[in-house]
């Protein structure tokens, strides 16, 4: 729990000034009885006529003997006062700096694991959450654990499953959920799928991934809308398995693949890419896969904790259940 300095400021002050009043008490209820204190409150004058003298004051009020007016003890009375209060104030901060800070092992206990918080943020994200927090235990398997992999990710950062863990996540809903189809006169057919994640290149530690709801991370189809050569929408075509590279939408190999490629970018890894025509995310999956593919294959079939993941779009691998119906060859973006 985080102390709130100003509430604390307003408590040592209050107990300083209550602690004061206490040792005081006794002044108090010996000024009092004589009527000394009504005597000060209307002036030295009055001092006199109720028959108070310097040394009197000085006797009742415990000032030194060498006092010689009503005017100087009173000034003298005031300055120990003063130095008694800030006295206590050091010493009432000191103390409770000491119970405030020093370490407390139940208290260190109560702190939760980063693990733990990023667990809890997904948690509030229902059942998304839990398939992404189970497809990031997947790929922490995969890098806590010397092989090509983690080796190819440690050439960029030493510490690529530490900045994996560190991540956080979010979604994106209301995103594209369509693929789109064109024909190319030198590609032939080509479609681009809903793109998966995004982050920011280079990012570091403490990242984020936005991934998209509508994407193939946690779906397995999606309508298809044909686009005339001019990239103009025209028609509705049916539907269409969403994939990442030869993996369908929503299955574990799909969303390890798109942890991976993000947490490229991430580390550097990975050149920057775009949900765009050009292909440039596709050869990048590619190449995560190139390094990856038995890892992924591997943690997509041990089972850990949580749910589904999502992924990162790309330029896709020939699909040959699109060459069906078409006489060029046909590439999935």
């Amino acid at each position: 729990m985080a102390v709130n300095i100003e509430k604390l400021n307003v408590f040592v002050g209050k107990f300083v000034g209550d602690l004061g009043a206490a040792v005081r008490s006794g002044t108090v209820v010996i000024g009092e009885k004589p009527g000394l204190y009504e005597a000060l409150a209307e002036s030295p004058a009055e001092l006199r006529r109720a028959g108070w003298t310097g040394m009197d004051v000085a006797r009742y009020m415990g000032t030194p003997r060498d006092t010689r007016t009503s005017g100087n003890c009173v000034a003298g009375w005031r300055k120990r006062q003063e130095l008694f209060l800030r006295r206590l104030r050091v010493i009432a901060a000191a103390v409770l700096s000491c119970v405030l800070l020093a370490p407390s092992p139940s208290y260190s206990e109560r702190i939760p694991h980063h693990d733990d918080r990023v667990v809890l943020e997904l948690s509030a994200l229902g059942k998304r959450g839990e398939t992404i927090v189970r497809a990031r235990e997947q790929v922490l398997d995969i890098l806590r654990q010397g092989n090509a992999c983690t080796a190819w990710f440690q050439q960029a950062d030493p510490d690529a499953a530490e900045v994996f863990r560190s991540l956080h996540f979010e979604l994106e809903i209301g995103e594209p959920r369509y693929v789109y189809g064109m024909r190319d006169s030198e590609r032939g057919q080509i479609l681009k799928h809903p793109w998966g994640a995004k982050s920011i290149e280079n990012g570091g530690p403490n990242s984020t991934i936005l991934l998209n709801a509508s994407g193939p991370f946690f779906n397995r189809t999606s309508v298809v809308l044909q686009l005339d050569p001019r990239g103009m929408l025209a028609r509705p075509d049916g539907n269409r398995p969403l994939t990442v590279s030869s993996y369908d939408g929503n299955t574990p190999e799909a969303q390890i693949t798109i942890l991976l490629h993000e947490l490229g970018h991430i580390t550097g890894r990975l050149p920057e890419d775009d949900d765009s025509w050009d292909g440039r995310s596709s050869r990048n999956t590619s190449e995560v896969l190139r390094h990856c593919k038995a890892e992924t294959r591997a943690a997509a079939h041990h089972r850990t904790r949580g749910g589904n993941l999502s992924h990162d779009p790309g330029v896709q691998p020939r699909d040959e259940s699109c060459q069906a119906h078409e006489k060029h060859e046909c590439i999935t973006l």
